[in-house]
């Protein structure tokens, strides 16, 4: 069984472009009951405030990042699905400009049942592991 900090060495390096402590706010507003233009049909859209971040992509700085969060309206197809007012582990990728986020980018504890951490379900250890590993010296190097 991998530990939750053996899987944030081998698998948030290289994969992951976002990881971030979120609490989220709601749905993306809608304009006359459509979605915003950029997003389709099959898309759902997150508001968050970022935390606490642990590591963000190089266009990206911390004070401006983007409160939006796409992800697949689906989970057959790996789409999340997150609760307005809970805080969240999250991880993800930049496409295209945009915060994506799906089940397979997520970090998990090993014994972590779901698609995505709440914040509560992110044990001490983790939590020390990933202020630790993504201080401001890791950044600076």
């Amino acid at each position: 069984m991998m530990s939750g900090i053996a899987c944030l060495n081998a698998y948030v390096d290289f994969a992951i472009f976002l990881l971030s402590h979120v609490r989220v706010h709601d749905l993306a507003p809608k304009v006359d009951g459509q979605a915003e233009p950029e997003t389709s049909e099959n898309q759902t859209v997150y508001q968050v405030t970022h935390l606490e971040v642990f590591k963000l992509p190089e266009e990206f700085d911390e004070n401006e990042m983007p409160t939006a969060v796409y992800t697949l309206a689906d989970s057959a197809s790996c789409g999340i699905e997150l609760r307005k007012g809970k805080d969240y582990l999250l991880s993800g990728k930049v496409r295209k400009g945009k915060l994506t986020a799906t089940t397979c980018d997520q970090l998990w504890e090993p014994d972590f049942i779901g698609d995505v951490m709440e914040w509560s379900d992110v044990s001490t250890k983790l939590k020390r592991e990933l202020q630790n590993k993504y201080s401001e010296a890791y950044y600076d190097s």
